[in-house]
């Protein structure tokens, strides 16, 4: 079923409209709704709460609902946009001829733009899309009772009913689903459905109009750019992984000045990498491409495997920091002028053994780690250990046993102590209430 139309939504991140003019455009077709009503418990009876609003395409997960429970209704359905308008220019909400105040609408609405897949919102979209937040910010607390009906699945708490109405069951960025009303508009002109990163780069587009747009890898340096010819809804392109994988490269789908779509690249490879991109490099491209990719905040090369304790707390530092931010990599092999010197391949199995069991002498509490054994091109002898740690679920600290340790995270390309207010930060996301992904600012 064909959403609202795209004339006249914003080009540019962050625009603001006349909220006249969005509910203009939201009643030109058509929209999938999720709504959560639920009484207030303040002695003003039962007010909407939650009422989510997709167009352009269906979203994920969706099912029709209609919940009810003696404090909450939740409810899933199309509906046609004019209908929608008229609620929201009304106040109000009406359902099987019971009415449900809303808040009062923004004077001007605040667009933000979203990249396919991204973490944005109460839950991601398959599109880039556009969401704007059509009321006033509210401050109704969550139902605190567990939400049981003879005609409707039971659930704990109202976040667990919310969380599998509006997200499909996942965890909600924040770890609540806040209150409010949003129109989030899918843009289905074209999309980077998938990169397969290899000995190439193979990307996949998607979309009604792909033709006459362009593919670039962007970044620090001038990366290649390849335009779009096809009268398809599907578009394969190959780049070179030599030319496409630059630090901090990003994969972006243009037409003329407007972004439609984009992808991280090189900055997180290979752990965190945006949704929609895969690596599998050879053995050979891989150690090229984290070389290639110099120190950083994901990056650290040592030369050996380290032997005494001050150069195992150096090393250990950047474990715990990894863990308790994106992950990394430490490559063993490789000195501080990025050169490949290497390891004494017969000795590499002992290294591999010494380096978990400094590891978990030097970190608390255990940190998600992995040994990558790389082969060295055109080197029989020499080998490369890369010490893989991923984004852990706890806070980690490095320090020699028995004695204080410290939690430390990355730092312009540096592992540094944490300091109080960090440390709470790491706590805070993750205990689930805050927000994992650095790059958005969910509206829920």
């Amino acid at each position: 079923m064909a959403g609202v139309i795209n004339v006249g939504l914003p080009t540019t991140d962050g625009a603001n409209t006349p909220m006249s003019q969005v509910l203009d455009y939201l009643a030109a077709g058509c929209a999938w709704i999720r709504l959560a009503v639920a009484d207030a418990d303040d002695g003003k009876g039962w007010i909407v709460r939650n009422l989510e609003v997709v167009t352009g395409e269906e979203p994920p997960s969706w099912e029709l609902i209609d919940w009810r429970y003696p404090k909450v209704r939740f409810l899933a359905e199309v509906r046609a946009g004019s209908e929608l308008v008229e609620w929201l220019r009304g106040g109000q909400v009406t359902l099987d001829e019971h009415s449900y105040p809303i808040g009062s609408l923004n004077d001007q609405a605040h667009w933000v733009w979203s990249a396919s897949l991204a973490p944005y919102g109460v839950a991601p979209l398959p599109w880039p899309s556009w969401t704007v937040q059509l009321d006033a910010m509210a401050n109704y607390n969550e139902p605190g009772r567990p939400l049981v009906s003879d005609a409707a699945p039971s659930f704990g708490t109202f976040y667990d009913a919310a969380s599998c109405v509006f997200a499909g069951g996942r965890d909600i960025p924040g770890g609540q689903i806040r209150p409010g009303i949003y129109w989030r508009h899918q843009m289905t002109e074209g999309r980077i459905d998938s990169v397969r990163i290899g000995d190439d780069m193979r990307v996949t587009l998607i979309g009604d109009s792909l033709d006459g747009t362009t593919v670039e890898v962007a970044g620090r340096q001038r990366g290649p750019c390849e335009q779009v010819h096809t009268i398809g809804r599907e578009a394969t392109l190959t780049f070179p992984v030599s030319e496409s994988l630059q630090r901090n490269a990003w994969l972006v789908l243009k037409r003329g000045a407007m972004l439609m779509d984009r992808k991280q690249l090189a900055s997180q490879y290979p752990y965190a990498a945006d949704p929609g991109v895969e690596f599998a490099p050879a053995i050979g491209s891989r150690l090229e491409i984290l070389i290639g990719m110099r120190e950083g905040p994901t990056v650290e090369f040592k030369e050996g495997v380290p032997a005494d304790d001050k150069s195992k707390k150096q090393a250990m530092k950047t474990v715990a920091a990894f863990a308790n931010g994106e992950g990394g990599s430490l490559l063993f092999g490789v000195d501080d002028d990025y050169n490949v010197v290497g390891l004494a391949k017969q000795k590499v199995a002992k290294f591999v053994d010494d380096l978990s069991q400094i590891v978990d002498t030097w970190v608390e509490p255990p940190p998600p780690t992995r040994m990558e054994v790389l082969a060295i091109p055109d080197d029989d002898d020499h080998e490369v250990i890369e010490l893989v740690v991923d984004p852990g679920n706890r806070l980690y600290c490095c320090g020699r046993q028995m004695r204080e340790r410290r939690p430390y995270i990355r730092l312009h390309g540096r592992s540094v102590p944490a300091r109080p207010e960090e440390i709470e930060a790491i706590v805070r996301q993750r205990s689930g209430q805050v927000p994992t992904n650095p790059f958005s600012k969910p509206l829920w």
